[in-house]
């Protein structure tokens, strides 16, 4: 097992016992994408998937990971020998570049709070800064303690190399070493879900982009499966709002007619994710936050999910 792999089971034991619920070709392709993840942000993409995969086995789906079609292999394919339905996992969280800022900021903290001190302090790291490889932690850290040798007062700041800045906000007669804050801000991206006119695509619309040309050909229905983390700041609300709520305009939840809204009328943040509602394979959105899941149809009733032969899918997905 890889070290991520081996850290991860270190703290989730259950972990194996998990993957034990899936058959033995899915358990393997899994078990491989786990073990040659090269990055934190890949392999918690994974856990993603197999936390859709549970819950699909739990909705007694009959599924397949990584299946491939055509020249696509999205990560579950559902009931693959009657009437195929696939599913990507997207990861809303941390991007890897995030990631390494965090585990940086982590591995500062720590150094800093071996340092005997009343004194309660801030770390800020600007945004723009990306290369924490070339940092050397026990270097910031011998700088920071000259600094509070000197006693600094509440408010006064220590500007250290690579754009990080340290400051002063209590002093505690109840604590003996440093202790460090961050600057507590989640890392809000509107951008991961609304599409902003003439801005590139966000990994949402990205999904549809890449599985357009499969869905259309093969006339598949489409799930978009979105594993929502807390570092991401967003809800499952936020999704009901940004997809089906009110902000949307008019929506058509009458299979007998079609739907005829104007797409340019629901603001140029719409421009790509107007697509939702536009093509007829985009079958729906189901998003996990806590282990809670929610799935969100697609309003248009043109789309395959609705017609006969997967209806005993769309009973499934309705009853969550």
């Amino acid at each position: 097992m890889t070290n991520l792999l081996t850290l991860f089971c270190t703290y989730h034991p259950e972990s194996m016992e998990r993957l034990n619920s899936f058959s033995e070709l899915n358990r393997e392709r899994l078990l491989k994408k786990l073990k040659n993840a090269e990055n934190k942000s890949a392999f918690r993409s994974t856990i993603s998937e197999i936390r859709f995969g549970e819950f699909f086995q739990k909705l007694d789906f009959k599924i397949e990971y990584d299946k491939k079609i055509d020249n696509k292999t999205p990560d579950w394919t559902l009931n693959n020998s009657t009437f195929p339905v696939i599913c990507e996992v997207y990861r809303l969280g941390k991007s890897n570049q995030d990631q390494k800022k965090s585990d940086f900021e982590n591995s500062l903290k720590e150094k800093l709070g071996k340092i005997p001190s009343n004194l309660v302090i801030k770390v800020t790291i600007d945004d723009e800064y990306d290369n924490y490889d070339e940092l050397q932690i026990d270097g910031l850290k011998e700088q920071v303690e000259l600094w509070i040798e000197k006693q600094p007062n509440i408010n006064e700041k220590l500007f250290l190399d690579y754009y990080i800045v340290i400051k002063v906000i209590a002093v505690s007669n109840k604590i003996q070493f440093l202790s460090c804050i961050n600057s507590g801000i989640i890392d809000y991206k509107i951008g991961k879900l609304k599409q902003v006119e003439n801005q590139r695509p966000n990994e949402i619309t990205k999904k549809m982009q890449k599985y357009n040309h499969l869905i259309n050909t093969r006339k598949l229905p489409f799930f978009i499966c979105v594993d929502i983390d807390f570092a991401s700041g967003f809800t499952h609300d936020e999704f009901e709002e940004y997809f089906l709520g009110s902000s949307v305009g008019f929506i058509d939840f009458d299979p007998k007619n079609t739907f005829t809204t104007d797409i340019g009328t629901l603001g140029s943040e719409w421009t790509k994710l107007g697509e939702f509602y536009q093509n007829l394979q985009i079958s729906g959105i189901i998003t996990c936050s806590n282990n809670n899941f929610k799935v969100l149809l697609n309003p248009v009733h043109q789309q395959i999910i609705y017609g006969d032969k997967y209806y005993d899918c769309f009973k499934k997905l309705t009853e969550v």
